[in-house]
């Protein structure tokens, strides 16, 4: 009973698990900013880069098997999964 009970409380707060990325958007050795930052098949959920070419995106656990989208004009769109994200956040674009 007190396991069942235990579980009851905790199962609330996995479905708030969210992961958050920081990271930055290059391209040849200099930022981009307002690089538009988007999962490849969720394009309505993502951010935008600020002017130095940072990024800090924040998304529920349950999107970590998602592909995430790096876009700015005058550079090729660039698909990296949330696991190569996670291990590096800075992102070069060409």
């Amino acid at each position: 009973m007190r396991a069942l009970m235990l579980s009851l409380l905790m199962s609330p707060l996995a479905l708030l698990a969210q992961v958050v990325i920081h990271g930055s958007v290059y391209g040849d050795h200099t930022p981009i900013p307002y690089c538009s930052i988007y999962f490849s098949d969720l394009p309505h959920v993502g951010v935008t880069s600020n002017e130095a070419g940072e990024y800090k995106i924040t998304f529920p656990d349950s999107l970590q098997g998602h592909r995430i989208t790096f876009s700015s004009i005058g550079f090729k769109k660039f698909e990296v999964t949330v696991t190569e994200l996670l291990i590096n956040p800075n992102i070069h674009l060409m």
